[in-house]
């Protein structure tokens, strides 16, 4: 996400690259969650050839990703997509029978471990409460291998494709408008 060849608006400056306007991505998605009064539970977790939870199971307040924007250092090197879903399985482990709505998002191809992709996305993909949108950004994403993950959610996944930030803020902003009050997809 460290490519420059996508700039976010200038409260995003401080990543001023694709990382920028993914931030902005999601800040937006969780403002429009914020504007229809929704009371979602948000985890954000950051991967390149590992996984880190930035935070986990936090009530939505518009300036929640803006404060990471300020305070969090985000990695860079490699992408592995099964470290990213290992965690949303870790986080999604023993949780209550809520929807849950997982953004996946990548510039990138997998050079991660497939096997254990596989894994971790057929225990996603198996809980119905579960829906995906797998969102390739700009044009070296791994696209064949986020439209597989899609359908592995039989018809609760979404393949979608940002080429640039605007589409990538319209397709965050346009999942969360798909959303019910209650978190649940219309």
């Amino acid at each position: 996400m460290r490519n420059e060849d996508a700039r976010p608006s200038a409260d995003f400056s401080a990543h001023d690259n694709r990382l920028g306007c993914a931030l902005e991505a999601c800040d937006r998605f969780v403002r429009s969650r914020v504007a229809v009064g929704a009371s979602d539970l948000v985890s954000f977790v950051e991967f390149d050839h590992q996984a880190r939870v930035v935070f986990q199971s936090k009530p939505l307040k518009n300036e929640m990703i803006l404060e990471i924007v300020k305070t969090y250092t985000f990695s860079s090197g490699g992408t592995a997509f099964h470290t990213a879903f290992q965690q949303a399985v870790d986080i999604l482990c023993g949780s209550s029978d809520l929807p849950v709505l997982i953004m996946f998002l990548t510039d990138g191809c997998d050079g991660g471990n497939r096997s254990s992709l596989q894994l971790a996305t057929n225990q996603l993909s198996q809980d119905e409460n579960v829906s995906m949108k797998a969102i390739g950004f700009g044009v070296g994403a791994d696209v064949d291998n986020l439209k597989r993950i899609a359908e592995m959610f039989d018809g609760r996944g979404d393949f979608i494709s940002a080429v640039d930030e605007v589409q990538l803020v319209g397709s965050f902003e346009a999942a969360a408008a798909e959303l019910a009050h209650t978190g649940r997809q219309r």
